[in-house]
Parts: C-alpha cells; sequence; structure tokens
C-alpha cells in the first residue's frame, strides 16, 4: 500500500514541475468515508494533491516543514469532517476559507511551488501531525477553540 503511494506521489512530483494549473481547472474528486482517520484514501486523484501542495506554497511557503504539514493537516481534517466538504477541491474552494484563492495568490504559488510541499503533504497523507486543527490565521487567533502557535500562523480546534 505504501509502496503504491509512494510511486504515484513520485509521478506526481515529477509531472509537476511541468504543469501551470488554475483552481478553476481542478476536478472534484469524492474521498470516501474513512473506517481509520489516521489512513487517507489512496484513491485521491492527482489533481487534489497537487492543488493541495499549492495552497501549501501560497499559504506557508515561507514557513518550516512542520508549518507546512500543519497547513495540510487542516485541509485534510476538515475532509473528514462532516461540517466541511467531502473532498480537498471542495474544502479549499469554500467561499471565504483561503484568501489565495481569491486573492491570485494560489496562481502565483503555482508558479513557484517547492519540492517541499509536496513533501509536506505526502508526510501527511502517511501520517497527521495533529488530527484536531482545523484553523489556521496569521497575526492571531480566528476562529476555534486556541491550540498553538507555530511560526506565523496562529492553530485553532
Amino acid at each position: 500500500m505504501k509502496k503504491l503511494l509512494v510511486a504515484a506521489m513520485t509521478v506526481f512530483f515529477i509531472a509537476i514541475n511541468s504543469i501551470s494549473v488554475k483552481a478553476s481547472e481542478m476536478q472534484i474528486v469524492k474521498i470516501p468515508p474513512l473506517e481509520n482517520p489516521e489512513t487517507i484514501s489512496e484513491e485521491i486523484h492527482e489533481d487534489e494533491l497537487q492543488m493541495l501542495a499549492i495552497l501549501v506554497m501560497a499559504e506557508a511557503g515561507n514557513q518550516d516543514l512542520k508549518g507546512k504539514r500543519l497547513v495540510v493537516d487542516v485541509v485534510l481534517n476538515r475532509v473528514d469532517d462532516s461540517r466541511w466538504p467531502d473532498t480537498i477541491s471542495e474544502v479549499i474552494n469554500q467561499k471565504g476559507q483561503f484568501s489565495p484563492m481569491t486573492d491570485g495568490g494560489f496562481e502565483r504559488a503555482a508558479q513557484t511551488v517547492t519540492q517541499e510541499c509536496f513533501d509536506a503533504v505526502s508526510m501527511e497523507l502517511e501520517s497527521r501531525l495533529d488530527y484536531k486543527i482545523h484553523y489556521f490565521c496569521a497575526g492571531g487567533y480566528g476562529y476555534g477553540e486556541a491550540a498553538y502557535k507555530h511560526q506565523d500562523h496562529y492553530f485553532s480546534y
């Protein structure tokens, strides 16, 4: 199972270096409900993972690897939670949730996304750092119950 995921992610990482993407061109793919919340489906479409890596660049490109991984956790935890949409792309595109989706930051990040952003996605697909966080904000706590600060981001439950 892990070998298949690693092989798929390797192809995915190679492909991203030559692709320019707009959020509106991403496919929406349903992720089946998870029996074990520590394991996310291997059937997530490449577009979903690419979109997540680009969002990580847009939101946390100036953060360390842990900061990038925590942003991934926010998205994946929302996918797993019935209060949010069921796919990565739907969570990311949900109105008012991620400012890079409306301010041009996503499109700019698509041109500069780094391998570390893809590494953060890959690591969190294998094992998340935090299964409870649902929000993050720069400059102070925004929504939810305050959890902790890591570098420039404040994370909440």
